[in-house]
């Protein structure tokens, strides 16, 4: 890679400044979100119907069921649609409905708090992987760079070797440089040597540590739901 790459590399703590990063780093509760924290699988008496939960005794072996998915047929789970626990089901062998779970939105006072910070930190973690390609993104988009002709014509020359399906366009050439460039001073500011067969690896690892290092602390947890007030 031409040593002239990249004169200045943008500052990943300005990265927060882009309005898709701010987005990113604001996680918000709203309907949606409030089932996937307070959903559990509760035990009801039934009737059992589609989407539930169940357990079947079939010639004395207990067989876990999920209704409507079709994994035991769906003749047979149609059978269950209706049916209370304790009742047989008209199956050979027999049936017999052992218990019925249902899953609901079960806003719990006494651990609603801890429910919503372990949501947080889960969130943050995934969003964290998303924030990869983002940074790397802002920092081709933001750096300066010096004389990239050289590392622009040898992508072309080794481009010509491709297969054609495989073949970049002009300007998916100069955004791969870009990305290169960008990859190499991310790990040198690092304090690292560019390994010319492995730079992508690590160029991922080095950015992934220093997203993890500067982001981590950056995420909002902002409410939308009224019915969460006082949780949080």
């Amino acid at each position: 890679m031409n040593k002239n790459g990249v004169m200045k590399l943008a500052p990943i703590e300005d990265a927060s400044s882009s309005d898709k990063i701010k987005e990113k780093l604001m996680v918000r509760i709203v309907d949606d979100s409030m089932k996937e924290i307070f959903t559990e699988a509760v035990k009801v008496d039934g009737p059992c119907r589609d989407g539930d939960y169940v357990i079947c005794r079939v010639d004395g072996e207990d067989k876990p069921i999920a209704v409507g998915k079709g994994y035991y047929g769906s003749e047979f789970e149609k059978k269950l649609e209706g049916k209370k626990v304790g009742e047989i089901i008209d199956t050979k062998p027999e049936t017999e409905l052992i218990s019925i779970k249902r899953k609901m939105v079960c806003i719990d006072a006494e651990n609603a708090g801890e429910k919503i910070k372990r949501y947080f930190e889960i969130e943050k973690r995934r969003r964290m992987i998303g924030l990869y390609e983002d940074i790397v993104t802002y920092r081709c988009e933001n750096s300066e760079f010096g004389d990239l002709s050289e590392a622009v014509e040898m992508a072309r020359r080794e481009n010509e070797t491709m297969d054609d399906d495989m073949k970049m366009t002009e300007q998916e050439i100069m955004e791969f440089v870009k990305y290169q460039a960008v990859s190499y001073a991310v790990i040198k500011e690092a304090g690292l040597s560019p390994a010319p067969d492995d730079w992508m690896s690590q160029a991922v690892e080095v950015e992934s540590i220093n997203i993890k290092n500067y982001f981590n602390d950056k995420f909002v947890l902002i409410n939308e739901v009224e019915a969460l007030n006082g949780y949080m």
